[in-house]
């Protein structure tokens, strides 16, 4: 990982996991039906990305990857969630009710959850995962759970390492 000398990687990692954390915590527990919160929490986002110096494009490819989760769990809550029917579909033998609630709830879930991939992106960019252990360890986190998170992260290499062995040596037969 190339590090440039941004203004985000000269911070302490204390406090990007606390302003990061509290931006999310913002934008979580703000309502739905406020749009124009969001646009600030985007524009936001915005200005900490510039402030990165990371590029759009590097942003958006790790972004890309993760939405498509996120969309996939948030696609089924239309039709799910209680309420007034606003609309319905029909599939074969089945019908689908939409609702008014299930969609602001789907609303909810992409717009929220966007932003703070968004938000998570550019902390995991800008900060490499000893100096976020580091962090979460000075800022008292349970000692266990510090020490649970960089036995992952050792060995998760060892794990793709090891998987990429064995789908070499299945090909070759």
């Amino acid at each position: 990982m190339k590090l440039s000398t941004s203004l985000l990687e000269k911070l302490d990692p204390r406090t990007k996991i606390v302003s990061f954390l509290s931006v999310i915590l913002c934008m979580v527990l703000t309502p739905i039906t406020r749009i124009r919160d969001f646009g600030l929490y985007f524009l936001l986002i915005l200005a900490i990305g510039f402030c990165s110096k990371i590029t759009p494009r590097q942003i958006l490819k790790k972004v890309c990857i993760l939405i498509p989760f996120v969309l996939f769990i948030a696609m089924f809550v239309p039709f799910l969630k209680e309420g007034n029917v606003c609309g319905s579909l029909k599939i074969i033998n089945w019908k689908f009710d939409i609702t008014y609630e299930g969609v602001w709830t789907f609303l909810n879930i992409i717009v929220k959850s966007t932003l703070s991939v968004f938000l998570l992106v550019i902390a995991s960019s800008t900060t490499t995962f000893p100096d976020f252990l580091k962090g979460l360890d000075m800022l008292r986190i349970p000692r266990l759970l510090v020490m649970l998170m960089s036995f992952m992260y050792r060995y998760i290499f060892v794990l793709i390492d090891e998987a990429r062995r064995l789908m070499r040596a299945r090909s070759l037969t």
